[in-house]
């Protein structure tokens, strides 16, 4: 399917001027703890500040946020994301208005300095030439393109992480939730696809100036120190400097069978 390499930093202020270049849109932040409800509709939302906005419609977007827990190995702690809180609050009042809450959970890769990445010495993956726009109404793209490099995971790096599989959370049983479908862990890997000597992982550069490595394909719930071996132990990465560590995220959803089409919740008006 199409998918598309943006400058993280550059699409965050894209975003943020186009919000506040919109007519009639008043941005808040605030860290929303409730929903009121009467008579079986919206009424306000409550904000940690004590602030209250009263309202007729709610759209809850929370990504993993709700009851937020990151691992790193035995390390954890509450966070939506990294360096970010989480919303045992918002949770607490979807589960009082009546809304049957799972548990999910996902993983991250490491960061790296690129500069400390010997990229020089392996395979370049290039875009689409000439690249293919996802919308009808753009023409073309005529800015300068960065590709991404190709590595491989090795038979030393699955021994070691089959080894410390008993440290890895998603592994361990400390987590719960299924692992994800379509972005497994690496250590899943290795157990689920124990016959291949080699799995592929993309380096990605997280910005135009490739100044941050995102490791896609080294997704982990594992130890800081066995994330460090399994990149000594990887071509390109020999000497990589971690800028932060993967991690995974166990966190709160809705089970999409108490919405309508629409995407509104049956039980509550809007």
């Amino acid at each position: 399917s199409p998918r598309a390499q943006a400058d993280r930093r550059k699409y965050a202020e894209y975003m943020q001027q186009a919000l506040e270049q919109t007519a009639d849109l008043t941005i808040v932040e605030a860290l929303a703890t409730e929903i009121k409800i009467e008579d079986d509709k919206v009424r306000a939302v409550v904000c940690k500040d004590g602030s209250m906005y009263r309202t007729q419609t709610v759209v809850v977007t929370p990504g993993t946020f709700l009851g937020g827990i990151i691992w790193i190995g035995d390390e954890k702690w509450a966070g939506g994301r990294l360096d970010e809180p989480s919303s045992a609050e918002l949770s607490q009042s979807l589960k009082q208005i009546g809304l049957e809450l799972g548990r999910m959970v996902t993983d991250t890769t490491p960061r790296l300095d690129a500069k400390t990445c010997d990229l020089g010495k392996l395979q370049v993956q290039p875009g689409d030439d000439p690249p293919v726009p996802f919308s009808f109404m753009t023409e073309k793209i005529d800015r300068q393109q960065v590709p991404c490099w190709i590595t491989y995971t090795n038979e030393k790096i699955h021994k070691l992480l089959r080894d410390n599989l008993h440290r890895a959370p998603l592994s361990s049983g400390q987590i719960t939730a299924a692992d994800p479908r379509y972005c497994p862990s690496i250590e899943s890997k290795v157990v689920r696809f124990a016959d291949k000597k080699q799995h592929r992982v993309f380096l990605e550069p997280e910005e135009e100036s490739i100044k941050t490595i995102y490791c896609n394909g080294f997704f982990t719930s594992m130890p800081r120190d066995v994330q460090e071996q399994v990149l000594k132990l990887m071509p390109g990465t020999e000497n990589a400097r971690i800028i932060h560590y993967a991690y995974a995220i166990e966190y709160d959803y809705c089970p999409p069978i108490q919405l309508k089409s629409s995407l509104e919740t049956k039980k509550i008006w809007g």
